[in-house]
C-alpha cells in the first residue's frame, strides 16, 4: 500500500554537472542521473516532499557515470548518510552506511516503523566506482498525509478497424493525480493486464485480433489509489 512519495518533488544539491542536474534523480527515468562535480564527502542531494508524509523505505539507485571497470572489481563500493527532517533545518539520521565497503548500485532501506519527514537528505561519504558522485534515483516511499485523487469517469477506447490489434485510450485529467493505471483484461473481474502512464492517453499495440477486451482506469497520486467504477468493454 506504499506509494511513490518523491517523484518530480523539488530538490537541491551540492554540485551538478551542466547536462546532469539534480532533477533527474526523482524523474522516474532510468535514463537520466544526477551528476555531481565530485565524488568527495562534500556532495549531497536533498529532495523536498512538499508536505509532511509517512516514511517507509528509501531507494538509493546509484548511476555509473565515469565508471571504466568491467565485471567485479574489489574494491568499489558507495558509502554514505541518509538524514530526514520536518521542517529543512533539524535533521535527523536515518540510516548510516558510511563504514559500508560494498558495492550495492541499488540499495534499500525499509524501516521497521514509519515516520513523519518532509525532507530528505543524502550525503555522499566516498563513491570509488568514478570521479564523480552519479545518482539514478533517490526514491522514498510511504504515504501522504492529503487526499486521494478523483475517480477517472470518461473513459473512452476507440479500436483500430484496420489493425484490431491496436486500441486509443483517452480520458480527461484528474486534478491531483500524478499518474494512472490503465487495467486491461478478457472479463472485468480478469482486468490483469496494466500499464503505468502520467499523461491521460494511452496507445495499446498487443492486442488480439478478433478478442473483446475490458479496460478501466484508476487515478493515483501520493495519499493512495482511486480505482474507477467505470468498466468499458
Amino acid at each position: 500500500g506504499w506509494m511513490l512519495l518523491s517523484q518530480g518533488k523539488p530538490v537541491q544539491a551540492s554540485s551538478a554537472l551542466s547536462d546532469y542536474p539534480a532533477e533527474q534523480a526523482v524523474d522516474e527515468e532510468s535514463r537520466t542521473a544526477w551528476v555531481a562535480c565530485g565524488n568527495g564527502d562534500t556532495e549531497w542531494f536533498q529532495v523536498d516532499l512538499e508536505q509532511p508524509a509517512a516514511i517507509q523505505a528509501i531507494q538509493v539507485n546509484f548511476d555509473e557515470y565515469g565508471a571504466t571497470q568491467q565485471g567485479r572489481v574489489p574494491g568499489v563500493y558507495q558509502s554514505y548518510l541518509l538524514s530526514a527532517s520536518l521542517d529543512g533545518e533539524h535533521w535527523t539520521m536515518i540510516a548510516d552506511f558510511r563504514e559500508k565497503r560494498t558495492d550495492t548500485p541499488h540499495d534499500y532501506v525499509e524501516f521497521e516503523e514509519a515516520f513523519k519527514a518532509r525532507f530528505i537528505r543524502f550525503e555522499n561519504h566516498a563513491y570509488t566506482v568514478s570521479g564523480n558522485l552519479s545518482l539514478r534515483e533517490l526514491r522514498v516511499f510511504g504515504m501522504g498525509t492529503g487526499s486521494k485523487p478523483a475517480a477517472v469517469n470518461d473513459l473512452q477506447v476507440v479500436r483500430n478497424r484496420e489493425d484490431a490489434c491496436l486500441a486509443s485510450l483517452q480520458w480527461s485529467p484528474v486534478e491531483g493525480a500524478q499518474g494512472y493505471i490503465v487495467r486491461y483484461g478478457l472479463a472485468p473481474d480478469q482486468l490483469y493486464q496494466s500499464h503505468q502512464v502520467f499523461t491521460p492517453a494511452l496507445e495499446l499495440t498487443a492486442l488480439n485480433a478478433g478478442v473483446a477486451y475490458y479496460f478501466t482506469v484508476d487515478a493515483y497520486n501520493e495519499n493512495g489509489v482511486t480505482p474507477s467504477d467505470q468498466i468499458i468493454h
